[in-house]
C-alpha cells in the first residue's frame, strides 16, 4: 500500500477534485498517509496487537471505499468486494496475539470469507469482460509465448477463467481441501503477477498490494492444520 500510494492513488484525486486542494497539498497527505502505513507494517513484525491490527484494516478498507468513491474505471463499484481479502487479512495477524482454538476459528472463517468474496467478485468482473483484465491475457501472452491473441478468443479465455473463480470462491465456503487452497494460492500468485507480465517489473507494487490473494490460502492450509490437531487433542 506505501508503493500504491507513493506512486499516486484515488485520495491524491479526491483531495484535488472534491475538497479543492492544490495538487501539492494533496500529494503531501497523500505521502503522509503512505509513511503511516510503512510505520505501521515495519511495527507489526516486532510487535503486533489488537488495536495496531484493526487500525490496519480500517486503513485498507478506507482506501478501497477511496477508490469505489472516485469512480472513474470499470467495476469501481465492486472495489470494497474485490479488496475483500486484503482488508480481512490482517485479522490473521492475531494468530501472532492469540493463539487460542476459538480465536483460530474465527479468524479461519474471516479469512475464508475474505478470500472468496474477492475470488467470486474477481470472477463477475472477468465474466462481465473486464477490459483491464482484457489487457493483461492479451499482453502477457505476447511477452510471455509471443501468441498474438485475437478479441474474440481472449474475451472466451477470460470468462473461463472468471466462471472457474466464482466456482473456487463458493467450494471454499464448504469444503476444506489442501489441494483447492493450494491452486487458489497459485492462481492468485499468477493472476497478481499478471501485472508484471503485462507492463514489467516496474509494477511489482501492484503484486505486492496483492499478497493476500495468495498469502490468505496458506495461511487456511496451516491454520486447518493447527485446528485439526488440536481438535484431536481435545478428543483425546
Amino acid at each position: 500500500m506505501y508503493f500504491q500510494l507513493r506512486s499516486g492513488s484515488a485520495l491524491e484525486g479526491i483531495l484535488f477534485m472534491e475538497y479543492g486542494l492544490d495538487q501539492a497539498a494533496a500529494k503531501k497527505i497523500e505521502n503522509a498517509i503512505a509513511l503511516v502505513f510503512l510505520l505501521i507494517g515495519a511495527v507489526t513484525f516486532f510487535r503486533s496487537g489488537k488495536v495496531l491490527i484493526m487500525i490496519i484494516v480500517f486503513l485498507f478498507l478506507f482506501m478501497a471505499v477511496l477508490i469505489q468513491r472516485q469512480a472513474g474505471s470499470p467495476f469501481t463499484d465492486c472495489t470494497v468486494f474485490a479488496h475483500a481479502a486484503r482488508v480481512l487479512a490482517p485479522l490473521g495477524l492475531f494468530l501472532l496475539v492469540k493463539k487460542d482454538f476459538h480465536t483460530r476459528k474465527i479468524i479461519y472463517f474471516i479469512l475464508v470469507l475474505g478470500l472468496g468474496i474477492t475470488f467470486i467478485t474477481h470472477g463477475m468482473e472477468a465474466v462481465s469482460l473486464h477490459p483491464y483484465f482484457l489487457d493483461y491475457l492479451i499482453t502477457s501472452f505476447q511477452n510471455l509465448a509471443g501468441v498474438e491473441l485475437d478479441q474474440h478468443h481472449a474475451e472466451r479465455i477470460l470468462q473461463i477463467i472468471g466462471s472457474l473463480d466464482i466456482l473456487l470462491g463458493v467450494f471454499i465456503f464448504f469444503v476444506r481441501n489442501k489441494w483447492l487452497l493450494l491452486w487458489m494460492a497459485f492462481w492468485g500468485l499468477v493472476t497478481a503477477s499478471s501485472r508484471i507480465t503485462e507492463l514489467g517489473w516496474g509494477m511489482y507494487p501492484e503484486v505486492l498490494s496483492r499478497a493476500a490473494h495468495f498469502g490468505i490460502p496458506l495461511t487456511l492450509i496451516f491454520l486447518d492444520r493447527c485446528i485439526k490437531k488440536e481438535t484431536e487433542e481435545r478428543v483425546r
